[in-house]
């Protein structure tokens, strides 16, 4: 397929309308908290320390920084533990490190009322270790620049989904037709549209889903666009998201990703020289997942 980024962007959503807190911070030596939460870090090298104290809508920490700075931040990383009826779980322990390219941080904390964990948008990967009822539940992604990671752990099944989107943006709706492929193994791939019609000259989201046994080997998604005559108008390629498996219990508990990405309703020179005017458009949906091929196909509209 031919990468075209002009041709697609990356949508723009956030989730649940909770707002996990980002701060930008140098090397982490040590720390103060208060009783909800405990922060450490543990670097190579430190300079005099200066005291940073961060507000979220989980906890209140002060972290102690020093000389290595973080290029960059990532949306965070927000955890959700439910019961596997779906309530969620407050007073659960959380234990977070984050490694990143100044060493790593440590955050321990208990689910608050809504059964929540927030993790700062440092870049790096972030290991979570739960701990419920005398067991112990082992996931990870890594925090990308400018995205937000957000799971969900269903106890005691450990079941568990994931979704990466961007940072800060407001929720799209996604009310348009849905189209699914499914493999003989069981797994599947979903897509949704944002509308069943899309303005011309204006952005169309997607979210795919992926569900089923061997979610966590998916990596890319392809969309591809074509006209009425079926000429390629839009051929887009990008990551799903990068996990941390630590074992391979995460990996088979993992029950659904879930990524966006969308297209402008509007022509594409000099990769696609079919030029977009209103009509019906046909819109493809493909990744290959280890050996399963997965190709779901629907259709939209484009208006004036």
């Amino acid at each position: 397929m031919i990468a075209l980024a002009t041709g697609l962007l990356i949508a723009a959503v956030a989730i649940y309308g909770i707002a996990v807190p980002s701060f930008s911070r140098t090397t982490t030596s040590s720390s103060t908290t208060t009783p909800a939460q405990t922060t450490t870090s543990t670097l190579a090298s430190a300079t005099t320390p200066a005291t940073n104290t961060t507000t979220s809508s989980f906890s209140t920490s002060s972290v102690t920084s020093g000389a290595c700075s973080i290029t960059g931040e990532s949306g965070g990383l927000l955890l959700r533990v439910l019961s596997d009826t779906g309530s969620p779980l407050s007073g659960v322990a959380v234990a977070s490190e984050n490694i990143n390219q100044c060493g790593k941080a440590t955050l321990d904390a208990l689910t608050d009322s809504g059964g929540r964990f927030g993790v700062p948008g440092t870049i790096g990967t972030d290991n979570l270790t739960v701990r419920y009822e005398g067991q112990q539940y082992h996931l990870g992604a890594y925090l990308p620049p400018l995205e937000k990671v957000t799971i969900s752990l269903r106890v005691p099944s450990g079941y568990w989904t994931i979704e990466f989107t961007s940072a800060g943006s407001p929720t799209p709706s996604f009310v348009g037709p849905s189209f699914a492929s499914t493999a003989q193994n069981g797994m599947s791939l979903n897509a949704t549209l944002g509308s069943s019609t899309a303005v011309q000259g204006s952005f169309l989201p997607v979210k795919v889903s992926f569900a089923g046994p061997g979610t966590s080997n998916a990596s890319r998604v392809t969309l591809v666009v074509r006209n009425a005559q079926g000429i390629v108008v839009g051929n887009f390629s990008q990551g799903v998201g990068t996990l941390f498996l630590p074992d391979q219990a995460s990996a088979a508990n993992l029950r659904g990703l879930t990524t966006y990405l969308g297209w402008n309703a509007e022509s594409h020179p000099p990769d696609y020289n079919a030029t977009v005017t209103p009509g019906y458009y046909s819109m493809t949906v493909e990744s290959e997942v280890g050996s399963t091929f997965l190709s779901a196909q629907g259709a939209f509209q484009v208006i004036p």
